[in-house]
């Protein structure tokens, strides 16, 4: 497939433009993102704090890093904002992004946040949990799982709706962990097993949490980014985070190489390691590069032992061996 076809194949996403001040064109920042829960408001506060006119077009995991790869060596952002750090590894190795070592607000956190030559930061990292549905699990007398091979059990067939890493950067972290935390052949078995549960593979991380919420399916595996927002507004839904632990995925910010918009997304970049926006960020559940409070993890979760490079150098060879295996689903 071509440059062009690929593109024409992507969703086309509204830009959200912030409501500030006329700025000069000169300090015009176009970002990618698939912080797509956050997306407005993330516009917004870059916007108010940086005096730079941000525009966000929002997309998943998968088709962020499709459309990079087609428009490169032009790519139409300035500045990715939010995308997966195995993909902002192999950017950094085909040179895609502009290096930034000396960024201020970042000179004082912890390294495991920050690429050692500069070249991307990570503002923070979202889990993937597990929801259940109130109503439904009490009808049903069934309890939620303690841990993630109880999902194996007969009793939750078709009752089960997970992302797909087709097209989600959080299903992609969901099937790296648990080839991680398993071993490769180990790994693959426990997910063909987990596969006679499963109804449905979504196109994104969130919409499990969705479909678990309207009563559609008794569990879901989900990103846990959009979690607080639903607990506010009184969905049905119970999380958890089973016993083997956690997988996570950083929030990465990365400056497009030949950006003509250099100091402005220099801008963008050191906003987002300072205190106010970490705190800002941890608001949406976010466990932040600086460790801010937040109101879904009272205290930090188990997280299992997660390799950004190993994910990275395995990228293809997962998306494709999942290809085969599921995506008659």
């Amino acid at each position: 497939m071509t440059k062009r076809a690929l593109l024409r194949c992507l969703p086309v996403w509204g830009l959200l433009v912030a409501a500030i001040s006329p700025a000069a064109a000169a300090d015009e920042v176009r970002l990618y993102t698939y912080m797509l829960v956050i997306q407005e408001d993330l516009t917004k506060v870059l916007s108010e704090n940086t005096g730079v006119q941000v525009k966000t077009l929002g997309l998943s995991g998968g088709e962020l890093w499709a459309r990079v790869q087609a428009e490169k060596p032009n790519i139409g952002a300035d500045v990715i904002f939010g995308f997966a750090p195995g993909t902002a590894i192999l950017g950094k190795r085909e040179g895609l992004w502009a290096a930034y070592p000396d960024a201020p607000a970042w000179k004082d956190i912890h390294p495991r946040y920050k690429d050692k030559d500069g070249t991307y930061y990570d503002v923070g990292t979202s889990c993937f949990v597990l929801v259940g549905n109130k109503g439904l699990l009490a009808k049903k007398n069934l309890t939620m799982p303690e841990t993630w091979f109880d999902l194996l059990d007969p009793k939750w067939k078709g009752e089960i709706v997970m992302p797909s890493p087709v097209t989600s950067s959080t299903a992609f972290m969901i099937s790296a962990t648990f080839l991680q935390l398993l071993g490769w052949e180990k790994g693959w078995e426990f997910m063909e097993r987990l596969d006679k549960n499963v109804a449905q593979y979504t196109r994104s991380g969130n919409a499990p949490l969705e479909h678990v919420g309207r009563g559609e399916y008794i569990l879901g595996i989900a990103s846990d980014e959009k979690v607080p927002q639903r607990l506010q507004q009184g969905f049905p839904i119970l999380w958890t985070a089973p016993r083997e632990g956690l997988g996570y995925e950083g929030n990465v910010v990365a400056i497009v190489k030949g950006t003509k918009q250099l100091e402005a997304a220099r801008k963008i970049v050191n906003f987002a390691g300072t205190q106010k926006f970490q705190r800002w960020l941890a608001q949406f559940g976010y466990l932040t590069a600086r460790d801010e409070p937040n109101p879904m993890y009272k205290t930090k979760p188990k997280l299992v032992d997660y390799s950004y490079e190993w994910a990275a150098d395995n990228h293809a060879r997962i998306v494709d061996t999942w290809k085969t295996k599921f995506l008659r689903k």
